[in-house]
């Protein structure tokens, strides 16, 4: 019984830390352009981002190819995920793939008022493989 009601606590203090950080996140959906180095459209979708006050961030993505290219690898930004990351100032990075050593696109940008912009790269452990800019409006 002792061991039972410790769980509930245990479990209680857990939901509340959970409701807590979730009231302090400020949740953003952005419609995502990713383009080429050659500056063509080659993923779109949608990025919600939720930034809580110590500038972490936590979200997920849903991302799919514009016009396949079997030539031109994207990496795992195709499909969906979750993404973490921060901010620091009007800049923000983000992982969409949290977890992995490598096979991960990164996004590394500015914030303003109305949208993100920047570069994403494809990094193996070789490094970069391939990336592009991209824009992500406010929805």
């Amino acid at each position: 019984m002792k061991y039972a009601l410790r769980l509930v606590v245990e479990i209680c203090g857990l939901f509340l830390c959970v409701c807590c950080f979730a009231a302090d996140q400020t949740q953003t959906t952005y419609l995502y352009k990713g383009f080429d180095t050659s500056g063509t459209l080659v993923v779109e979708g949608i990025l919600n981002l939720g930034i809580n006050t110590t500038n972490r961030v936590q979200g997920d993505w849903n991302l799919h190819e514009v016009k396949p290219n079997k030539m031109k690898p994207l990496g795992p930004q195709l499909g969906s995920g979750k993404l973490v990351g921060q901010t620091n100032g009007d800049k923000i990075d983000l992982n969409l793939n949290p977890g992995w050593a490598d096979n991960n696109v990164l996004l590394d940008g500015q914030v303003t008022t109305t949208n993100i912009f920047g570069t994403w790269g494809y990094y193996g452990f070789a490094g970069k493989i391939v990336g592009g800019k991209f824009e992500a409006a406010k929805k």
